[in-house]
């Protein structure tokens, strides 16, 4: 019995040390995979050599590219993509913004700037704001867009929103189209009357903001229709019943209203 026991647990000690001799072999060559993974993710293959911007059509690329961060050299895998995004986003001209990599040495940066939509009018001053009431700017020569007077800012900071005022946002979605042609300024000292003037200075009285967008479709139509030289003013405070003065008396009273079906 002793003699079949001895063999047997030299046996067991040449397995134990070709199992152990292998797994030394199977580390080694892991961790030369993975050193050399690093070394090479860490070479000039993976050096950032070109960075993608789209979308300009105001804004420098160059002050774009400064204010990411990103700069050609940089390793690709060492590429903080959502930093870059959050430095954008400080950019008073940027509503949306996308940074992503393309292997292995490319960084794409979309982008979609604010559009101006009407001017801000405060203190004789004229600030550009988009559609969601972002102050853009301030203006420094002329852009023809409709002017917003009578509202006070909560801020004129490029960037942030002149006022979170529910009218505002109303007035900014009406206007639209060839709204934006038609009418000069829109005046919103009084949130229940609110006043508007054509091109050639037609006033158009607005009432509230309820159905604003159909209000000031309908001066257009009757501007386009009628022409300005002849009218004093519109009165659109009722949809349904709209009236325009005129200067002469070519009706009644000098006053024609309309139905509206």
């Amino acid at each position: 019995m002793v003699d079949g026991v001895e063999p047997r647990r030299k046996a067991g000690k040449r397995f134990a040390r070709r199992k152990f001799f292998r797994l030394v072999k199977n580390v080694s060559v892991l961790s030369l995979c993975v050193l050399s993974l690093y070394y090479f993710s860490q070479s000039q293959f993976f050096a950032l050599k070109r960075i993608d911007v789209r979308g300009l059509a105001k804004q420098n690329r160059d002050e774009v590219v400064r204010v990411s961060g990103l700069s050609l050299g940089m390793n690709y895998f060492r590429l903080d993509i959502q930093q870059a995004e959050e430095r954008l986003r400080s950019l008073p001209l940027i509503e949306q913004v996308e940074v992503r990599k393309s292997f292995p040495n490319t960084v794409i940066i979309d982008i979609k700037e604010r559009e101006p939509h009407a001017l801000l009018c405060v203190n004789g001053g004229f600030w550009v704001i988009d559609k969601k009431g972002y102050c853009l700017e301030r203006l420094s020569g002329t852009l023809g867009l409709p002017v917003i007077t009578g509202l006070v800012p909560d801020s004129l900071t490029p960037g942030q929103r002149v006022s979170r005022k529910q009218l505002l946002k109303a007035v900014l979605a009406a206007l639209d189209g060839e709204v934006q042609y038609y009418l000069s300024e829109i005046n919103m000292n009084s949130e229940d009357n609110l006043i508007a003037y054509s091109r050639g200075g037609v006033p158009i009285l607005l009432g509230t903001a309820e159905r604003l967008p159909d209000k000031l479709r309908l001066s257009v139509s009757f501007i386009k229709t009628m022409g300005e030289a002849k009218i004093d003013y519109i009165d659109i405070r009722a949809v349904e019943a709209p009236a325009v003065k005129y200067h002469d008396s070519e009706f009644k009273d000098g006053e024609k209203i309309f139905s509206v079906p």
